[in-house]
């Protein structure tokens, strides 16, 4: 039972801000002009497209909003370097 609780745990904390992490690891164009918070924006622009293939997916992208907000907060220093560095 033990275990099984601490692997939900890590699972929860390593899965958090995933809109974060897609961002970083593959950075969309459409976010050049405002660096901050892009993991938000990719969750948002998910949740409010309208297409239908994600339809079964916007729970999880709204589960994900308030995880992407701690990640990017979390993130400034970084974005705001790459910004800089150009």
């Amino acid at each position: 039972m033990k275990l099984k609780n601490l692997t939900i745990l890590f699972l929860f904390v390593f899965l958090s801000g995933c809109g974060t992490y897609k961002v970083i690891a593959n950075p969309p164009q459409e976010f050049e002009l405002f660096p901050l918070y892009q993991g938000v924006q990719y969750d948002e622009i998910r949740i409010f497209s309208g297409t239908a293939e994600n339809w079964p997916a916007i729970p999880f992208w709204i589960i994900d909003l308030p995880l992407s907000i701690v990640a990017d907060t979390v993130m400034i220093p970084y974005y705001t370097y790459e910004f800089v560095k150009g």
